[in-house]
């Protein structure tokens, strides 16, 4: 069953492909990517909330590392987190790093509502085998990730891997229908008008 989140999630995506298609060379990077994608979702997870820790956060952030249990140590593009389990107050994070359950970071959480990567191939860019490579490899991450939440915090995040290519269409990407637990929306847009 589709939540209000996930729907309010896909909408976004949706709503950032087809911007994309229409206006291509408004992504120069990838960081222009996932601004506009944090923009559309900003309405609905900016809001100011109470953390764990009785501080106040969003749940929308950009560019976190997973340190869990596991040892891993990947990035992610966009994590959206479940702001009542989030710790971001100094005396707590200082106390859960002297305990080692935590690098020092300056935040802890053990819920994500939603964890988004985000591929952008420009016209002058990498083979589409190479390409192909670096979506499998962000697939592959998000995958370890959600191994992760199921086995350690019962948790089950929604997965996604937006693919905007600007060169030209792989229809392999194209038909992508693996069934791994992460969505997958793949774009290409290169002819101008």
């Amino acid at each position: 069953m589709t939540t209000q989140n996930e729907f309010f999630i896909d909408n976004a995506i949706d709503n950032l492909i087809e911007d994309f298609c229409m206006y291509p060379n408004k992504y120069l990077t990838e960081e222009d990517v996932r601004t506009h994608l944090c923009l559309n979702l900003m309405e609905r997870f900016g809001v100011i909330q109470k953390t764990k820790d009785s501080d106040r956060s969003i749940a929308l952030h950009t560019e976190v590392r997973w340190w869990g249990p596991n040892g891993s140590q990947e990035r992610s593009d966009i994590v959206i987190f479940d702001v009542s389990e989030l710790s971001v107050t100094k005396e707590v994070i200082k106390k859960q790093t002297k305990m080692k359950i935590i690098p020092q970071k300056g935040y802890s959480f053990n819920k994500a509502l939603a964890i988004i990567e985000i591929k952008l191939r420009r016209t002058v860019d990498c083979s589409d085998n190479q390409y192909i490579k670096k979506i499998k490899k962000d697939i592959n991450k998000l995958t370890n990730i959600k191994q992760m939440f199921n086995d350690f915090y019962d948790s089950a995040p929604v997965l996604s891997m937006v693919a905007l290519d600007k060169r030209n269409l792989i229809p392999y990407l194209a038909n992508f229908t693996e069934n791994i637990g992460v969505k997958f929306k793949y774009a290409y847009k290169t002819k101008y008008t």
